[in-house]
C-alpha cells in the first residue's frame, strides 16, 4: 500500500532550530553551505512491516497498521511503517535513521510517529548538504561520491596536467559519479559510462557509473551489492554494464519484497521471512528444466508450513513436520517441510494467533 508522504507534514506542530554537522574543508578553507529550508517530499514511498530493517538511504515517514505484518511489542498501536527516500529537506520520525550527508535542522511532533506526547518532540527535520570541491589528497567522506576531478594551485601536487582536486557530493538519485567512488550502502549501480573528468578515461572503457537508490522494481548491474532486505526477481543483460557478451547475465532486477514474493534463489531471505515453496525460471541462474532456481518468500502467519531449508524467524517454533514436492529433498519418505507457530513471551503457543 502506498500513501502520500505529504500527509505527514500536516501533522507537524512545531519546528525548533538545531545545530548543523561538520563538512570537509575546501581548497580555499571554506565549508560548504547547507541547502535552504524548503518544503520537499520523499520518493519511492512504500509501506513495510515495522520489524523489517529500514532500507539504507531511506527514512521513516510515519507508522501505521497493516494486517499482513506480524504483531509486535507496539502492536496495540502500530505494526507497519511508511518509508521513503528523503528529498532535499524532509520531516521524519525521530526513530528514523539519518542517511549520510543529512543534517538535523529542526524537531517537532506528530501523532503518526512513535512516542507522541502533547509536550515532547518525536519528529526531526533533516536537510541534505550541497556539493564541495576538496583537495584530492583527502579521503572522500562516507556517504559522498566523486562527481568530477580537476586541479588547483591551492592543493598539493599541482602540475597543470594532472588531477589534484575532486568535487564531491551527497548523491541525489539518480547520480552520475566517477568509479573511484565508494558505492554508498543501500545504493545500486544502474549503468556505466565514461568522462574525461574522471580518472582512467580511455575512450573505450568505463570510468563513471550511475548510482540509484532502488525503487521497486529496479534494474542494476551485477557489479552491484543487493541492499539488505531486497531480493532478486530476474536477471538480464545490457551493453551499459560490465561483462556484456550477448549470451550471459550482467544485470539483475531487485525489489523490496511484498508478501508473498517470488525471487531467484541467489537472493538472501530477508529477516523475519520464510521460504514457502520453490520453482524455476529461465530468468534466474541455474535453470535446467528439472531443478529449482526460484523460491516463494513470505511473512509467516501462525501457524505456517515452510520448506525445511527456510530460516525460522525469532519467536517461532517447529510444531510438526511433513513433505511436499515443492520443496527440495522430496523423496516420498522423508521430511522436507516444517510447520511453525509463534510462541508467547513464556514459550506458550498463543491460541488466538491469526492464520
Amino acid at each position: 500500500m502506498i500513501r502520500k508522504a505529504a500527509t505527514l507534514l500536516a501533522l507537524i506542530l512545531g519546528i525548533n532550530a538545531c545545530s548543523e554537522g561538520n563538512l570537509p574543508t575546501a581548497p580555499d578553507g571554506s565549508s560548504p553551505s547547507v541547502v535552504p529550508r524548503a518544503p520537499s517530499f520523499a520518493s519511492s514511498v512504500a509501506e513495510t512491516c515495522s520489524g523489517s530493517p529500514v532500507p539504507s538511504g531511506y527514512v521513516i515517514l510515519s507508522y501505521g497498521w497493516n494486517g499482513v505484518c506480524l504483531y509486535g511489542p507496539e502492536s496495540s498501536v502500530y505494526n507497519a511503517m511508511l518509508v521513503g527516500i528523503p528529498g532535499v529537506q524532509e520531516v521524519v520520525c525521530a526513530t528514523s535513521p539519518i542517511p549520510p550527508g543529512y543534517t538535523v535542522v529542526g524537531s517537532g511532533r506528530s501523532e503518526s510517529c512513535l512516542n507522541y506526547s502533547s509536550s515532547g518532540t518525536n519528529t526531526r527535520t533533516i536537510t541534505r548538504q550541497v556539493q564541495q570541491t576538496i583537495c584530492s589528497n583527502q579521503s572522500i567522506p562516507a556517504g559522498y561520491v566523486a562527481l568530477s576531478y580537476g586541479y588547483s594551485v591551492n592543493c598539493p601536487n599541482f602540475s597543470g596536467g594532472g588531477f589534484n582536486t575532486v568535487t564531491i557530493v551527497v548523491p541525489d538519485s539518480p547520480q552520475s559519479a566517477c568509479t573511484t567512488s565508494t558505492v554508498p550502502m543501500g545504493w545500486v549501480i544502474a549503468s556505466y559510462g565514461s568522462s574525461v573528468n574522471c580518472p582512467g578515461f580511455s575512450g573505450g572503457g568505463f570510468n563513471t557509473f550511475t548510482l540509484v537508490l532502488p525503487s521497486s522494481s529496479q534494474s542494476a548491474c551485477t557489479t552491484s551489492t543487493v541492499p539488505d532486505g531486497w531480493v532478486i526477481t530476474s536477471y538480464g543483460s545490457s551493453i551499459n554494464c560490465p561483462g556484456f557478451s550477448g549470451g550471459g547475465f550482467n544485470t539483475i532486477t531487485v525489489v523490496l519484497p511484498q508478501s508473498p514474493q517470488s525471487a531467484c534463489t541467489t537472493s538472501q531471505v530477508p529477516a523475519g521471512w520464510v521460504i514457502k515453496s520453490y520453482g524455476s525460471s529461465v530468468n534466474c541462474p541455474g535453470f535446467s528444466g528439472g531443478g529449482f532456481n526460484t523460491f516463494t518468500l513470505k511473512v509467516p502467519a501462525s501457524p505456517e508450513t515452510v520448506c525445511t531449508t527456510s530460516p525460522i524467524p525469532t519467536g517461532f517454533v517447529a510444531v510438526s513436520y511433513g513433505y511436499s514436492i515443492n520443496c527440495p529433498g522430496f523423496n516420498g519418505g522423508g521430511f522436507n517441510v516444517v510447520t511453525i507457530q509463534r510462541t508467547g513471551t513464556r514459550g506458550n503457543i498463543l491460541p488466538d494467533d491469526p492464520i
